[in-house]
């Protein structure tokens, strides 16, 4: 099946002949898919990683996954929520030159991140990733690293190593041989 129609070109379009200028076009359908769920057997289980294709297992580890992406997210919501609380009970001048590093800092990992995502550098530096764009979360993360910083320092608090051990473990459940 084909279907014609004719489309007008926003007048800022990027390609400027075709800025403000109607165009038609077909689109011809060739194949309509829909989804089909797997069965939920041995084989299912085996493609999930489950060597011996155990379903209580694969459900175990279904289970197991999902408590654990809760458990990251509750985690990151509370520390995200604390540490604006924190900085909603402060007020401090910070350095500009620190969060100046931090904003290019900041610009440079989104550049890489676009990079790694297939778009190219010079379609990065022709689009422009302007420094202002990081202004807000640079200075926000100056100032919760300061705090932070002035916490740690004040109270002497320190990571004990079955907390370092249970972090590392929790983050190894994570790969497919923990170990």
């Amino acid at each position: 099946t084909s279907k014609t129609f004719s489309l007008t070109f926003p007048a800022d379009y990027t390609a400027a002949h075709l800025a403000g200028k109607t165009s038609e076009f077909t689109v011809t359908v060739k194949k309509v898919q829909q989804p089909v769920l797997p069965a939920i057997d041995a084989e299912f289980a085996k493609s999930l990683g489950i060597a011996d294709g155990d379903l209580d297992k694969m459900r175990a580890e279904v289970r197991n996954n999902l408590e654990r992406e809760v458990g990251g997210r509750l985690k990151s919501r509370t520390k995200d929520s604390a540490m604006t609380a924190l900085l909603a009970s402060t007020s401090f001048d910070v350095p500009k030159s620190v969060v100046e590093e931090e904003k290019q800092r900041l610009a440079d990992m989104a550049r890489r991140d676009l990079e790694q995502r297939g778009m190219q550098a010079s379609q990065i530096e022709k689009a422009g990733l302007p420094l202002d764009l990081f202004a807000a979360q640079a200075e926000r993360r100056v100032r919760l690293g300061l705090l932070v910083g002035e916490v740690v320092r004040t109270n002497g608090l320190q990571p004990r190593p079955d907390q370092i051990r249970k972090l590392v473990e929790d983050l190894a459940q994570s790969y497919e041989k923990p170990q």
